[in-house]
C-alpha cells in the first residue's frame, strides 16, 4: 500500500523526503512506464518544492500553488549523464489514462554540467501550462517523462489537447519513455474525472447505525404505541439518529434511519424538512432521539406498575 504525501510547506520537505521515496506509489499509467529503465531516472522540482538533485518522490500529493512555476529537471544517475544524449521531456494529465492531455512538452534537454542536471536552450514546443489552468478541479493525476530524443519533434497538439502516446511515438521514430515521475494535485471546484488506472478502497471502518429494541408499553386501553427496532444498515457514511415517526392516523410510532447517500431524496411518505423537523402524510413531527425515547418509556412504564 502506497503513502501518499501532502507537501505544503518547504519545510516539511527535509522531514518527509525519505519516507516518501521508500513508500510513495506511481501513478503513471502502466501504458506509459512500459519502457521505464532502472539505469535512469527523472528528477522534477519546483521553486519551493523539493531541490534540483533530488525532486518530488514518485505519487506524491502536492498542492495546486506549488507547481505554479515552471518545473526543473535533473537525470537521478550520475552515470546516466551523457552530454550527446538529447531527451524530450514531456507533462500530461493522466487522471483520464485512456485520453492523457498534453500540459507541457520541450526538447533538446541536455546535461548541463551542473553535477546530473539538464537543461535546454530550445523554446518549448508546448508552454508549461500549470495544472488548473486549463480548468481542471478536484484531484488531478499528472505526469511527467523522459524520452530520448533521436531528430526533431512534430506532431504535437496544444496545451488542453489530447495526446496518443502511441501514434505521436511511431511518427518521430521513438521508443518509450525512458523514465517519469507522477504527481497528485488537490484543486478546489469538484471531483476530478475516475482515472482508470486507480484502484478503488473500500472504507476501513463502515460505520454502522443501530437501534436498540423498546419493549412495547401500553399507554392506555385504547390506544397503544407500538415502537418497532429498525434493521442495521451499512451505508459507508455515519447515519444521524434515530428519528421516531408518529403517523397521526394509525398512532403507531416506527423508528426510523435514514442512509445517507450524498444527495437529497425521499423514502415514501417521510421527507426531511430541512429545518429539523420530519413530515410523514403531511404532519409536522418532531425528531425525538432514541435516548429520550427510551427516558419516556421508563417513566410511562412507571406511572403504570405504580
Amino acid at each position: 500500500m502506497g503513502l501518499s504525501i501532502t507537501l505544503t510547506h518547504p519545510a516539511l520537505w527535509l522531514l518527509c523526503n525519505l519516507a516518501a521515496t521508500v513508500f510513495a506509489q506511481s501513478i503513471i499509467p502502466p501504458g506509459l512506464s512500459s519502457g521505464f529503465s532502472d539505469n535512469i531516472g527523472l528528477e522534477v522540482s519546483f521553486q519551493g518544492l523539493g531541490s534540483r538533485f533530488d525532486g518530488i518522490p514518485d505519487g506524491s500529493t502536492v498542492p495546486a500553488a506549488g507547481v505554479s512555476s515552471n518545473p526543473v529537471f535533473a537525470l537521478s544517475d550520475q552515470s546516466a549523464v551523457n552530454t550527446r544524449v538529447e531527451f524530450l521531456v514531456m507533462m500530461l494529465d493522466t487522471t483520464d489514462a485512456a485520453n492523457p492531455v498534453l500540459h507541457f512538452a520541450q526538447d533538446q534537454f541536455k546535461a548541463d554540467g551542473v553535477q546530473t542536471g539538464i537543461a535546454s536552450q530550445a523554446q518549448p514546443l508546448v508552454p508549461y501550462a500549470a495544472p488548473g489552468s486549463l480548468g481542471e478541479t478536484g484531484s488531478r493525476q499528472y505526469s511527467f517523462l523522459l524520452f530520448q530524443q533521436l531528430a526533431d519533434i512534430s506532431g504535437l497538439p496544444r496545451a488542453g489537447e489530447t495526446l496518443d502516446v502511441a501514434q505521436f511515438l511511431t511518427a518521430n521514430n521513438m521508443k518509450a519513455a525512458r523514465a517519469g515521475v507522477g504527481i497528485s494535485v488537490n484543486m478546489a471546484g469538484g471531483a476530478a474525472v475516475p482515472s482508470s488506472s486507480a484502484s478503488q478502497v473500500a472504507p476501513s471502518n463502515t460505520p454502522i447505525a443501530t437501534v436498540t429494541p423498546v419493549v412495547p408499553t401500553a399507554i392506555s386501553s385504547e390506544t397503544s404505541v407500538t415502537v418497532l427496532p429498525t434493521t442495521s444498515i451499512a451505508t459507508g457514511q455515519p447515519l444521524p439518529s434515530s428519528t421516531l415517526l408518529t403517523s397521526a392516523a394509525t398512532g403507531t410510532a416506527t423508528s426510523s434511519t435514514s442512509a445517507a447517500s450524498g444527495t437529497s431524496g425521499t423514502s415514501g411518505s417521510q421527507t426531511s424538512s430541512g429545518d429539523g423537523t420530519v413530515t410523514a402524510g403531511g404532519s409536522i413531527i418532531e425528531s425525538v432521539s432514541t435516548g429520550t425515547l427510551g427516558l419516556v418509556a421508563c417513566v410511562i412504564g412507571g406511572m403504570l406498575l405504580g
